[in-house]
């Protein structure tokens, strides 16, 4: 597994985010990865390649090697609409679980946050991770918003911005979204489905970018 740099920064800096794709997860998502760009990380997403150039495993293997953090959300882990429970997220969890243990380097340097809905239900859902205590955040973005940003703060000094800041800032950024889009030559509706995520996420950290060098 790489741990060097990648075109997308330091490997120190990048986090890989481990989440349910559907549209009912998809606001929180958004909060989740707007809030890792205000503390001056950079959010790693599986959505972000898309070509069919390489298996999907092998595209996320590469991406976890390339990222120190990882933030896991297994909340989906239960029956979908066809009665199967969605076994994607703790396996890559495990695949980061798995590089952390047996990598070499600055995999050893690997953190991780592993975050559910409800208390105690990953003792059902994924058994193995018992005693490892994971941040439950009830499906509230601000609840989310915090358990990310608390994570990332951990051993920084000076402190990234509070989790209140951060949302009002990506209030701000939805507010301002329109003339952004259309400074992007897109619009609104063009980047708010799942299959466009890359697209709004490409805005929202290039957005928290210019902004934090307008106050330097």
């Amino acid at each position: 597994m790489a741990s060097k740099a990648s075109a997308h920064g330091p490997y120190s800096r990048q986090v890989f985010l481990n989440c349910p794709f559907d549209a009912d997860y998809l606001p929180l998502m958004r909060r989740v990865v707007f809030t890792i760009h205000a503390c001056e990380f950079t959010a790693r997403v599986a959505l972000e390649t898309t070509g069919s150039e390489r298996a999907r495993l092998e595209r996320l293997v590469t991406m976890i090697g390339e990222c120190r953090l990882g933030i896991h959300d297994l909340s989906r882990v239960t029956a979908g609409t066809h009665g199967l429970p969605r076994f994607n997220m703790p396996f890559e969890c495990g695949i980061f679980y798995g590089a952390l243990k047996y990598g070499a380097g600055n995999q050893k340097r690997k953190r991780f946050l592993l975050l559910d809905a409800k208390a105690h239900q990953h003792q059902q859902t994924l058994s193995d991770a018992a005693g490892l205590d994971p941040r439950i955040h009830d499906n509230d973005p601000r609840k989310l918003v915090a358990c990310v940003r608390d994570f990332l703060a951990d051993g920084r000094d000076p402190k990234p911005m509070g989790p209140t800041k951060i949302l009002e800032l990506f209030g701000e950024f939805e507010a301002a979204l329109p003339g952004i889009a259309r400074d992007a030559q897109t619009t609104v509706a063009d980047i708010e489905p799942l299959t466009a995520f890359n697209d709004w996420h490409l805005l929202a950290a290039r957005w928290l970018k210019q902004r934090a060098a307008g106050r330097r």
